[in-house]
Order: C-alpha cells, then sequence, then structure tokens
C-alpha cells in the first residue's frame, strides 16, 4: 500500500475547493467478508479494505494557481503587460508596429483566459534563475509566444521565424498553456528548492510517472524469481528490446537512441536515409532459423530471441528459461512502481494534499530531503485543475556555460546571442558531418543529413532538426526536401497561394504551423480554427474531421479554389499533419545546436571538455575522447592531486588538456571519491601512497584501480612497484618467516614513509649527528646538559627497504586495464590496441578468403562506389524493421582517424549478426555507396 502524506486520518469530510470530496466510510459489509476469508493474504485484505473506505472525487473543471504577489492596486493582467511591453522594448528598441500589434492580441487572450498569475508565476521563477546565473531557456510550443519571448522566457522571436501565438494558446480551446523551462542540468536543483522556499513546500509537489514492465525487466525480474544467477540471466535480457509492447523490430539500445527522437513504427527509410533494401530470406518470425518449442509458441519475449541474430544461442531447451519466459509475459506492459517525472512540478493555492494523494518519494534527495510526489501523472493532475509546469535540467546549456567559463578563464569572452547566424567556419564543420558533442546533431542520422542538405545556417540547423523525426523521414518529406534543396527537383509548392509559407523550406511542408498557415491561405480559416483542425488531424478525432473537412472545403471555394485542386490540398494535409514537428521547438533546439556546432568549430577544446563534463551524449565518453584527440586535444590520465571527479581542463605546454576524472574509474565509491577531493582541498596535496591511505582511508580495490589506471603516475615508481608497495602497506604486522626478504623492523619503516625519501631522511640524521658524514667525531653540535653521555658512533637508523626494480607492464597490458577501468584508452585508439577476433578467425582457417587491407574509416568518402573493408571499433548501433518486416542494421564504426556509417540489410544482418555481439574490434567489407553526398558502407560481410 503506497503511503499517503494527505488523507485525513478521523474527519468525514474536510475543506477543500469545490466539487472535491474526500470522505472516511467505516468497513462495508464487503470488506468484512473478504477480511474473514482465510485464504487472502493479509496484506492483501489490509488493502482492499483501505481501498473500500476511501472515495475521492475529484474536481474536473477548476483552474487552481497560486496567489502571486503584487503592489497595491496591481492586477495580474495589468503587471505583465508591464513586463511585457518593458522586454518588448529591450529587445526591440523601437517598437515595430507589428510587435505592438501582437503584444496586444496575445495580452488580451491571456486576459481572457485567466493565465496572467501563470506567466508570473513562470516567470518569477526564470528571473530567480537568471539573477543567480543560471542558465536557463523555455523551448516547446512557448516560444510561439510574444509575450513570453519579450519577458525573457524564450530566446527564438516569433516575428521572425513566424511562429503563429494559437499554437500556443488556442481561445478557441480549453487546453491550458504549458511554458517548459530548461535550466542547467548541475544547477537544475537550486531552482526546484527555490520554487519550494516561493510558495511553500506544502504547496508544490513533483509529478509522478507509471512505470511499467518492458521485455528486458520483465525476463530479468522472473528469471530471478525461478532462482536462475544473475550471470546467467544478464547476458540475454541485455539482448532483449526494452519495450512493454510486442516487438516490432525498430528499436535502439542501451543509450545508442537519440533521446528526443521519437519512434518511428514503420519506417520506410533509415532514418539515415538508407533505402531498405530487401534480401532473401526474413529477419522476422517467418525467416527464423529455428523452431520454438511447443510450450513458447507465441510467446513474445521467445519470439524476440528467436528473431535476434545476437541472441542464436539461447537455451531454450532450459527448462528454468522457458518458465521465466512463459511468467513474464504476463507482467509486459503491467504496473511495476510510481517514477518520478523528470521535470514536472505542480503549485497549488493551498496545501497540494487537499487536491491530490501524495507521497514521498522512494530515495530522499541529498539536498532536499525527502521530495513529496503526486500518486497521479501529468495528464490526471491537469485534469484535476492544477497547472503544471515541466522544470528539466538540460545538459546542453551545462555545456555551453562550462564552455564559457573555461575560455573566460583563458581571457576569451564569447556572446553568443550576437554570433553571426552564416559564420563560414562553422557552415565547413555542419557541410562535413562533424558534430560529435553538437547538441541534437551528432546522432550518425543528423550527421549525414547535414552533409545531405549542405547545412551551412543557423535556419538549416533548425530545419535538420524537424527533418530527422520520425515524421517527416517515414512520410517522404525529407528526402523530398534534400532533392530540392540540391537542385534534383523543382521546389514547387502544393498550391501558389503557399508559396509564401513553404519558401524556406523549398515548397515542402515540415512544420505542424505550416499545416495551420496552409489551411489559413487556401481556405481562409483563422489560425485559431486552423489550429483546431491540426489537432483533430493529429489526434484522429474522427468527431471533429467531419465539420473541419466541410468548413475547409467550404473555404477553398470561398477563395475561388477548385473542388479538385481542393481535394489533393486536404489529402496532402490530413497525410501529413500526423507525421508534422512543432516549428517553435524546432527553432529553440536549432539554435542550442547552432551554437554549439560554433563553439566546436571555434573552441573545440573548450567544448569537448564541457562537453564531457556534463556526461551526456549520443555515444560512450571515449568517442568524445577520441575525437578530442584527433583535433588534438592532450590526453591526460587520472590523477589524485590533480583531477576533479569529472573531466576537467588543464593546461599542457601552452595548450589546453583534457584531465579525465576521478569518477571515470570504475570500482571506486563515492565515499571515497568526496575523500579524496575533500582532504586533498583542506590539506594539500598527497606526498605519498602511505599518505594517500592514511588521509582518505581507500579500501585496497579502489586503490588498485587508482594505481593500474595511472593516478599514482606522478610518484615516481612505476605502477607495478606501486602494487607491490601497497601490498606491503596492508600486509598484517605479523613476523615473516625466517629467511623472508623483509624483517618488522624495515616494514615498519615501509609503512611509515615513502621508499624514495627514506635514503634523504637517513642522510639527513647523519648530518644533524656528524660522524657517518665525517664531519668531527660524531658528536652533534648542541651542548649535552651535565652528566649526560654522547655515543661517540651512533648506530644508524633501519636501512631502507629496497623495493625490487619492477618495470612497466607492456602497452597493451596497460591499455587493456585502462580500458576497463575508465572505458578509454588514455594514449592511443583502442583499434589499434586489442585484437580483432575476426582476423584470428580468418587465420585459423586455411584456405579462406582474407579481405583486403581495411582502410581508415575517416576516409570512406574518398572510395565511393568502391569495395572496401573497415576495421573498427563499434561506437553506436541501430535496429530496424524493414516494410516487409525485416530485420536490418545500422552500425557506426570508429578508428583513430573518425568515424564511418555502415548498413546491414537484412540478408547480411541474418547471417553476420551474431558477431555484432562480441566486444571489440569489428571487420567489415561492402561496397560504399554515395546517398545526395553521404556515403555509407552497405556491407556484404561481417568477419
Amino acid at each position: 500500500v503506497a503511503t499517503t502524506v494527505c488523507a485525513p486520518p478521523s474527519s468525514k469530510r474536510v475543506s477543500l475547493p469545490d466539487s472535491v470530496s474526500v470522505t472516511t466510510n467505516p468497513p462495508p459489509a464487503s470488506a468484512t467478508r473478504s477480511a474473514g476469508a482465510a485464504s487472502t493474504p493479509g496484506a492483501v485484505r489490509r488493502t482492499a479494505l483501505v481501498a473500500e473506505c476511501c472515495h475521492y472525487t475529484p474536481p474536473l473543471d477548476g483552474l487552481y494557481l497560486p496567489e502571486i504577489h503584487l503592489e497595491g492596486g496591481e492586477t495580474a493582467s495589468s503587471k505583465l503587460r508591464i513586463l511585457a511591453y518593458e522586454g518588448a522594448r529591450a529587445r526591440y528598441g523601437t517598437l515595430p508596429p507589428q510587435a505592438t500589434r501582437r503584444l496586444d492580441y496575445e495580452l488580451a487572450v491571456i486576459e481572457e483566459r485567466g493565465y496572467a498569475p501563470y506567466f508570473l508565476l513562470v516567470e518569477q521563477i526564470a528571473d530567480y534563475a537568471r539573477r543567480q546565473g543560471i542558465p536557463c531557456i523555455g523551448r516547446g510550443s512557448a516560444a510561439d509566444s510574444l509575450v513570453a519571448f519579450c519577458m525573457g522566457l524564450t530566446d527564438a522571436d516569433p516575428l521572425r521565424y513566424r511562429l503563429p501565438f494559437e499554437r500556443f494558446l488556442n481561445p478557441q480551446r480549453r487546453d491550458r498553456p504549458d511554458i517548459d523551462l530548461d535550466f542547467c542540468w548541475r544547477r537544475r536543483d537550486e531552482v526546484l528548492e527555490h520554487v519550494g522556499e516561493l510558495f511553500g513546500v506544502e504547496r508544490t509537489a513533483m509529478i509522478s510517472t507509471l512505470n511499467r514492465f518492458g521485455m528486458r525487466s520483465a525476463f530479468r525480474e522472473t528469471a530471478l524469481a525461478h532462482g536462475i544467477p544473475p550471470a546467467e540471466i544478464h547476458p540475454w535480457s541485455k539482448r532483449l528490446p526494452m519495450l512493454s509492447r510486442p516487438w516490432d523490430g525498430a528499436e535502439g539500445e542501451g543509450g545508442e537512441e537519440e533521446p528526443e527522437r521519437e519512434r518511428n513504427r514503420r519506417p520506410a527509410r533509415s532514418s539515415q536515409g538508407e533505402p531498405t533494401r530487401e534480401g532473401g530470406g526474413g529477419g522476422g518470425s517467418r525467416g527464423a532459423r529455428r523452431s520454438l518449442p511447443r510450450a513458447l509458441a507465441g510467446n513474445p519475449l521467445a519470439e524476440a530471441l528467436r528473431t535476434l541474430p545476437e541472441a542464436h544461442a539461447f537455451p531454450f531447451d532450459d527448462e528454468r528459461f522457458t518458465r521465466a519466459l512463459q511468467d513474464a509475459t504476463g507482467l509486459l506492459d503491467a504496473p511495476r512502481h510510481l517514477g518520478l517525472h523528470p521535470g514536472g512540478i505542480v503549485v497549488a493555492p493551498g496545501p497540494i494534499t487537499d487536491l491530490v494523494t501524495c507521497q514521498y518519494a522512494s530515495k530522499p534527495h541529498p539536498t532536499r530531503g525527502q521530495v513529496v510526489v503526486t500518486q497521479l501523472d501529468k495528464d490526471a493532475v491537469e485534469a484535476i485543475g492544477l497547472v503544471k509546469m515541466d522544470l528539466l535540467g538540460n545538459r546542453a546549456l551545462t555545456t555551453i556555460d562550462d564552455c564559457q567559463e573555461i575560455l573566460r578563464a583563458e581571457g576569451i569572452d564569447v556572446d553568443l546571442e550576437g554570433l553571426p547566424e552564416d559564420d563560414p567556419s562553422t557552415a565547413a564543420t555542419l557541410r562535413a558531418g562533424r558534430t560529435l558533442g553538437c547538441f541534437q546533431i551528432e546522432s550518425p542520422g543528423m550527421r549525414n543529413l547535414l552533409q545531405q542538405t549542405g547545412a551551412r545556417t543557423m535556419d538549416d540547423v533548425i530545419q535538420a532538426v524537424a527533418l530527422i523525426r520520425p515524421g517527416p523521414a517515414g512520410s517522404g518529406m525529407k528526402d523530398a526536401y534534400i532533392r530540392r534543396f540540391r537542385g534534383l527537383e523543382d521546389p514547387t509548392p502544393p498550391h501558389p497561394r503557399l508559396a509564401d509559407v513553404l519558401r524556406d523550406t523549398h515548397g515542402v511542408m515540415l512544420y505542424q504551423e505550416d499545416v495551420m498557415q496552409a489551411a489559413s491561405r487556401v481556405a481562409g480559416m483563422d489560425l485559431a480554427r486552423a489550429d483546431q483542425l491540426r489537432r483533430a488531424l493529429q489526434k484522429h478525432r474522427s468527431s471533429d474531421l467531419a465539420t473541419l473537412r466541410e468548413c475547409f472545403h467550404t473555404g477553398c471555394r470561398t477563395q475561388g479554389i477548385e473542388p479538385a485542386v481542393a481535394a489533393q490540398i486536404w489529402e496532402l494535409v490530413a497525410n501529413f499533419s500526423s507525421f508534422a514537428f512543432c516549428k517553435a521547438h524546432a527553432v529553440t533546439y536549432g539554435r542550442i545546436a547552432y551554437h554549439v556546432a560554433w563553439l566546436k568549430t571555434h573552441h573545440p577544446a573548450a567544448l569537448l571538455i564541457a562537453f564531457l563534463a556534463s556526461e551526456t551524449g549520443y555515444y560512450p565518453a571515449r568517442v568524445y575522447v577520441e575525437e578530442a584527440r584527433r583535433l588534438g586535444v592532450p590526453i591526460l590520465p587520472p590523477d589524485v592531486n590533480r583531477s576533479e571527479a569529472t573531466f576537467a581542463s588543464e593546461r599542457v605546454d601552452g595548450a589546453l588538456g583534457l584531465r579525465i576524472g576521478l569518477g571515470q574509474v570504475k570500482g571506486l565509491s563515492e565515499r571515497t571519491l568526496e575523500a579524496i577531493l575533500g582532504t586533498r582541498d583542506a590539506r594539500g596535496p598527497f606526498l605519498s601512497l602511505p599518505d594517500f591511505l592514511d588521509r582518505t582511508r581507500a579500501h585496497v580495490d579502489e586503490t588498485e584501480a587508482l594505481v593500474q589506471c595511472g593516478a599514482f603516475d606522478a610518484f615516481d615508481r612505476t605502477r607495478p612497484e606501486l602494487l607491490w608497495r601497497l601490498h606491503l602497506l596492508k600486509t598484517p604486522r605479523v613476523r615473516p618467516p625466517r629467511g623472508a626478504a623483509l624483517d618488522p623492523q624495515r616494514l615498519a619503516a615501509c609503512r611509515a614513509t615513502p621508499a624514495r625519501r627514506t635514503a634523504e631522511i637517513v642522510r639527513a640524521a647523519r648530518a644533524r649527528t656528524g660522524g657517518w658524514t665525517g664531519r668531527g667525531i660524531g658528536v652533534g653540535d648542541a651542548e649535552l646538559p651535565p652528566g649526560a653521555e654522547a655515543t661517540l658512533f651512533p648506530d644508524p637508523g633501519p636501512e631502507a627497504p629496497v623495493l625490487p626494480g619492477l618495470p612497466e607492464p607492456d602497452r597493451e597490458s596497460r591499455a587493456k586495464l585502462e580500458f576497463d577501468l575508465l572505458g578509454l584508452c588514455i594514449d592511443a585508439h583502442p583499434s589499434t590496441l586489442f585484437p580483432c577476433r575476426a582476423e584470428e578467425r580468418l587465420q585459423a582457417r586455411s584456405g579462406a578468403p582474407r579481405p583486403a587491407n581495411p582502410i581508415p574509416c575517416g576516409r570512406l568518402s574518398q572510395f565511393r562506389g568502391g569495395r572496401v573493408t573497415l576495421r573498427g571499433w563499434p561506437a553506436a548501433t541501430r535496429r530496424v524493421r524493414t516494410e516487409q518486416g525485416q530485420l536490418m542494421r545500422f552500425l557506426t564504426l570508429e578508428d583513430e582517424s573518425g568515424l564511418a556509417e555502415v548498413v546491414l540489410f537484412p540478408d547480411v544482418y541474418r547471417r553476420d549478426g551474431r558477431f555484432l555481439a562480441e566486444k571489440g574490434v569489428l571487420l567489415v567489407t561492402g561496397v560504399v555507396e554515395d546517398l545526395y553526398g553521404a556515403c555509407t558502407l552497405h556491407a556484404e560481410r561481417v568477419w
């Protein structure tokens, strides 16, 4: 039973807003009878009893906004108007007439709908962030509002980008506005704490999400319940898709899917612009190579495991796994637990528990303590009258802020708002697809798209952000745009009246706002009515479509458009509206993406260091480290005296270098990491290995990991010598066996002081006494007290323990340890250090054909039309299903020269896909295909 913090325990009725009713009744007879059933477990009986005692009738027609402090005589509307016009004058200087008209119109709609307090509420939060220096920007449909732009809530000018206000707030709809704010990921909690302080913690709550069992979690939990060891479960659970519905094959894996990308359930083409070629046989169940046991027939998890080439060896004949798969099917899509929405928060005019049931989050927050969470999700809290705000953490804002801080330390000040939108150097970066580490435009499909469109300006990036989405890509709009951009097709709009609307997109309908503008231009609809049409088409509301369709055709006749032409335009609008993307969102994120691309072009070291420190990205961290290496950035190993918790910048011979953070070391606990940084700040750098152990109390395994990844290299000992010394330091103080190399005195000396300083200390002691250095007769300079004696030749202290001189391990051994502990290699790319299993297989097979000498991945475009072999490390992979239901896969390979994209069509994937499950270097042979300027390798063989 979820523990609520809001249920009134004794009162029959509590004081709530109108239409809200919470009552507690005595246990009904049915509950009593249920409680008496001996066969029902006690916990279930009590849960049923509590459920039948509580009745909650939520309000469904109210609007509950928190009170906003206003000066005497002010209203929320008048305050909002003052702020909007002050901001407009700051933005534009002399207000243009269209800005004044637009502001007056928006303010009137906001006042009429009663949302002025909401705008002031959001403005207070954003103003706090600005005063504290926390990067903040509004995103989504809020960018359609000029009021929001003038108040500094967004940074995209709706007049400049022709963004209609009705897409954000439609006077003919009852939908509430939703202003989403993105904050620096690292400092978002400061904003959440401020919201609680500003409005009262009893009035605020985070919003919950309902997490359900997917294929991976259902299989893992049932397998554990059947007693299968985790080591046997994990290799197979990670192969399953992370879905809670029957699988169609289209799925990204383990951080390889772009976070903001929606999944396209029926792709006609890949997101990388490749046509989906069909091969013989099926990649789905029709072409499966094995038959399932009768007990697993029709089991969706078993079908997925049978279909995937990477899971070809799954033990279907093992009864334990058979039972686990059978039971896991019953858990699919079942509620698992409540989760925490990444940024959703509600603020009530009074105690939040008067309006919605709440509970504490399962884990206290490190700074905010117990977090109160609504037991209703985001749609439900809005339905009962609460206004939801999304205060999200955006790591791109953190990256930009950290990059500017690094540059300021170097004496460089960058004004991003004043950057040219057509910088030639940035254009070269975009056209070449060199956008690793750039927000929104670094995925394989996006890098290909930038090359295909020859993107040069900020507007090109904005359009690319919308084009890459599954809607435009799957509906054919993306390919039409590319053909028109490259002059292969005339940019003819669907109707001459739409030429101005679709001018920037080469006559292609791309955005949701284009649907609205099209209905307005050809049918004479006002934008509010056109937005209703867009929503009805997008959500497939058949009850509204008949009326809106008739309104559209009537409007076209009134505008003098022939019925046949009107029918064609309607067909185009109706088919595309389900796939269109919000232009306001594309503009907001496209602007950020262009700023990041500019920073990478002009300050690559600072940008990549900041990017790695933000712990984000489409690819693993090692891919960005290798990109930094290719750009000439020195890579420095972890160091207990120099490294921060994460990646940081450090000067090396006048250049900006990348220092790997201690938090990157696997196996290092949070406690030890904090102890290292804390005692280093308080007492200075560590002087020796014993000093480190004494001050941090680090576990021996953690210290070994730090030694093996190079964190103690500055102590002038080889890593094997340091490990040997660590063993001595941690050896129990017992007398060693007879004949042992070290006696207890020497061992004590080894524990007390670093070996490399022992000789210096002994020499200093001898210098103070004389005799051993030949000075005097051995009596010290100081006068002895009366009656005291001095030894003419005092015995020296214990000899310094002689540690064996152990050499450093060979390069490959060091690199393997570094890769295991850091996930990357410090000195070179892993593809140059580690063996390739494919090459080993080829050498073992007598008379087997050998592939041609591999070419560098970064030079793939120089071999257009040729048959080549690539040897590289997998950087990303994505699986899709073709129109015929067969599976294919996209693969990104990387070596020290760069990245290359590989396509495995169904026949190749079915035959050789099992090799992709191997960790390490891959060898792939195929033909280099050029599609609109982007080169990919169409694989013929994975060796």
